[in-house]
């Protein structure tokens, strides 16, 4: 009974000041959530029209894939991003991500007028939508499975790709939590 009545004010102190902080805790983690919430950007795409939907034959990395179209394949480097090699630390995960992504759907390429046609290795530049609309180029980096990243001109989605790279940095994603990789 002594030590109740010795340290019993003292555990409750206590109590209550662990209390205190994990409710803080949660007002700062909810009030992050809402910032992230009202300014979440959203992309609209252009309509999808299943006539304009290629297939995916494979994925190189976290940023090439491989595609048919018309009965050709193509090679695809999706614009505005940068991942890892898939030798390099996190490029195997981004990898994963891109083929987890667009799997066995069919997806929609969309040129940007801003970009060249073709890069240095012939690979057609696109943006990659899901067939319900989702930009893939963007959700890479909304997931911190790539980077923004600008090759010689701005692209149509510069700012709002730093944007969301800024906002996955932030919430430690991917290959932004705790320094997974030393490059970042």
């Amino acid at each position: 009974m002594k030590f109740i009545k010795k340290f019993g004010g003292l555990f409750l102190l206590i109590l209550i000041i662990g209390l205190i902080i994990f409710l803080i805790k949660c007002l700062v983690d909810k009030t992050k959530e809402s910032i992230l919430i009202k300014n979440k950007i959203e992309i609209t795409p252009t309509e999808i029209v299943e006539k304009d939907l290629v297939e995916l034959i494979r994925v190189v990395d976290g940023d090439t894939i491989i595609i048919k179209i018309n009965g050709d394949k193509k090679s695809i480097r999706l614009i505005g991003i940068d991942t890892p090699e898939t030798n390099e630390c996190f490029g195997k995960e981004s990898a994963e991500k891109i083929k987890e992504l667009i799997g066995n759907k069919k997806i929609k390429l969309e040129a940007d007028n801003s970009q060249d046609d073709k890069d240095k290795y012939d690979r057609l530049l696109r943006y990659v939508y899901l067939d319900d609309g989702i930009l893939v180029n963007k959700k890479l980096i909304e997931e911190g499975m790539a980077e923004e990243f600008t090759y010689k001109t701005a692209y149509k989605f510069q700012t709002e790709f730093k944007e969301v790279e800024k906002i996955a940095k932030e919430r430690k994603v991917g290959m932004w939590a705790n320094n997974v990789c030393k490059k970042f």
